[in-house]
């Protein structure tokens, strides 16, 4: 582009409004002579100040670009013309305004003056600039080609907020093919553990097992063959899996799901089996993927297992999960646990127990637990609460009228004081910071012991002492019960105690009808034995006539979205038990023809969902999408909004995600 083009791109092109004013003005010279040469006079006068204010404009433009770029010598001039850099200079940070040689070749060939360079090139992101920030460093795709965009906003002298851009745009397409071709070669670590194995191999005879472990690993050889990787066996149900990068799509589109169609048969019964597979990759060395791989297969294990989890150094990715939790009969873990405490709390003097926030029954007597396992090695313990809000109120009054338990429950400033050195923190029935009402006493504690049943989250506390999560367990309380028996094998409940950890389990499996095995009955016996009165249990759990009416309205207002999922928002008055929202959405999924419900309740500073499932929608991964969790068929959020309509469309949002 030579400078005669130039100024014909700098003008200012207002002919057509001049040529409209003068045909109006000869109009009105029709009707009424003196207004019409008035008009003439007038629009001529504006149209030569126009010509001279714009000829001034454009010389001191051009002025300005000379000596920006063609007024150095003549090295430099051809160096900008005749670059074989594209090379172009844009106003309003998108109209092409000058553009060398090499640009006109490679993007633009003449076309009309100040054309948009989002038009010659589509996609092109926006190029905003500011005082902060001049400098621009994009790539762009254009054509069969990869570009990286480089150049920064010049200030126009005398002109306030006003710039010229600057940019010229480098060829790296090879360089990107280098580098995908290096990340394709990158090494892919992979876990693979049987979830169920132990289940299925019991009750066989060695001969069938033997041909069940020689049939599993034929499968998994072959079907590793088949992928291009290499397998090998670790332990009898464990296998390490490696390939490249490049196939890392594959596997999580169609590749691992080929596990899911293995099964085996033995005489007229089928045993399927479920894989959970734990992938890492991205780590800047391979120790730091296998380090990935291992922090994946936890969590995969972690989150009820028959699922893939991906772990790269932006987190966690996870894929399937639709099977419920395998009930493990082993109690080896129990015992472990158990005995791995009781060294831990005669090591200490005091023993602080914190549930979640909104502490439910299950938090309280999981915790009255603990504390009964601290006093039976003669230790001082406590139960930190936030707030005793209505579902445990009842229980709570119980025990401020014993003087066994007076000074049981303790604020913050007296949970600090004990937390020293000699001192130990018990969190029960959650695993996420977050949910904790004093997070900053995580930190403080020289040892913090976590006992959960809940899906593994991402965000799981990390640097415990000890740790006791089974995500297959019922609740909370049904896992302390299995550790109280292993402590102290004479560990006398009182009746009290016996009846909240017996209401902690009515309420986490509805009346044992949810995620009830044989340990969850098992815990209630033992719990019988030592004086469980379930009629006094029962009370606990009861509603009054206000919140059963509230229950109501929530259910006679939901609406049914595609065809089987019920979506129910409450605005009312305020609900002090928090039960009744969960209560809400257990009562929606016996509707028939309902296999998904979703509860959103504002509570006058942040809108809490509840939702349940019967199992083909995992309600887990819904809620973690808006900052919850909880099990796939029972689950959670507390989203930080006042506005409840913008929280269900963000529901609604995430279940087509899901769905598709």
């Amino acid at each position: 582009m030579n400078r005669g083009n130039l100024f014909n791109l700098l003008k200012t092109n207002n002919n057509g409004a001049f040529l409209a004013l003068i045909v109006f003005s000869l109009v009105t010279l029709k009707f009424n002579i003196y207004l019409g040469v008035i008009e003439i006079i007038t629009v001529l006068v504006l149209f030569s100040t126009h010509r001279f204010f714009n000829f001034k404009r454009r010389r001191k433009l051009n002025e300005y670009l000379e000596d920006l770029f063609l007024s150095s010598d003549s090295i430099s001039k051809d160096f900008v013309v005749n670059s074989m850099l594209p090379l172009a200079i844009l106003k309003d940070e998108d109209t092409i305004i000058w553009y060398n040689n090499a640009f006109s070749d490679a993007f633009y060939d003449d076309g009309p003056a100040e054309t948009s360079l989002k038009a010659v090139i589509k996609g092109f992101p926006n190029l905003k600039s500011n005082e902060e920030n001049r400098e621009i460093n994009t790539n762009i795709k254009y054509e069969d080609k990869t570009y990286n965009v480089l150049g920064t906003h010049l200030k126009i002298p005398h002109h306030e907020n006003k710039f010229y851009t600057l940019i010229y745009f480098i060829d790296i397409t090879k360089e990107v093919f280098y580098k995908k071709e290096l990340e394709d070669k990158e090494l892919v670590m992979a876990h693979i553990v049987i979830d169920n194995y132990e289940e299925a191999i019991s009750g066989l005879s060695e001969s069938q097992r033997a041909v069940l472990i020689a049939d599993t690993d034929k499968y998994i050889y072959s079907w590793a063959q088949n992928t291009n990787a290499v397998i090998k066996k670790q332990e009898k149900d464990q296998y390490n899996l490696y390939f490249h990068k490049k196939l890392l799509d594959n596997y999580l589109k169609k590749d691992f799901e080929k596990l899911r169609d293995f099964t085996i048969k033995d005489n007229e019964n089928v045993i399927n089996l479920t894989f959970s597979v734990g992938v890492g990759h991205g780590g800047e060395t391979p120790a730091d993927n296998e380090e990935f791989c291992s922090s994946a297969i936890d969590m995969a294990l972690g989150r009820g297992g028959d699922q893939i989890v991906v772990k790269d150094p932006d987190g966690f990715k996870f894929f399937g999960g639709a099977s419920k939790e395998t009930e493990k009969r082993s109690k080896v873990r129990s015992r472990v646990v158990a005995h791995a405490l009781k060294e831990l709390m005669e090591s200490k003097e005091n023993i602080v127990v914190m549930g979640h926030t909104d502490t439910d029954m299950d938090a309280l007597g999981s915790a009255l637990g603990v504390v009964r396992a601290a006093k039976s090695v003669n230790k001082n313990a406590y139960i930190l609460i936030d707030d005793v809000n209505p579902s445990v109120k009842e229980i709570v009054e119980q025990m401020d009228a014993m003087d066994e338990y007076k000074d049981l429950i303790i604020d913050y400033y007296r949970a600090e004081e004990l937390l020293d050195d000699m001192g130990m923190l018990v969190l029960v029935d959650a695993h996420r910071r977050v949910l904790f009402p004093y997070k900053e006493l995580i930190e403080k504690a020289q040892a913090t012991v976590l006992i959960d049943h809940h899906r593994k989250s991402p965000d799981f506390i990390d640097s415990l002492t000890l740790t006791y999560h089974e995500p297959y367990a019922s609740s909370t309380s049904e896992l302390v019960i299995e550790i109280l028996q292993y402590m102290d094998q004479k560990i006398k409940l009182t009746p009290i105690e016996a009846k909240a950890l017996y209401a902690g389990m009515l309420i986490d499996t509805k009346n044992f009808t949810f995620k009830t095995g044989v340990r969850t009955f098992e815990a209630a016996s033992f719990l019988r034995r030592s004086g469980l009165d379930t009629t006094e249990a029962k009370e606990l759990v009861k509603c009054d006539l206000k919140t059963y009416k509230i229950r109501s309205e929530i259910i006679n207002d939901a609406i049914i979205y595609r065809d089987s999922i019920a979506i129910s928002k409450y605005v009312g008055e305020e609900i002090g038990d928090l039960t009744v929202i969960a209560q809400a959405a257990d009562e929606l999924i016996n509707i028939k023809g309902i296999n998904t419900t979703f509860v959103i309740y504002f509570d006058g500073e942040c809108c809490r969902i509840s939702a349940r499932s019967v199992g083909n929608i995992n309600v887990q991964v819904i809620m973690e999408k808006m900052g919850g969790g909880g099990h796939q068929l029972s689950a959670g959020a507390k989203v930080e909004s006042t506005n409840i309509n913008e929280v269900m469309d963000e529901l609604v949002k995430n279940i087509d995600e899901i769905l598709g």
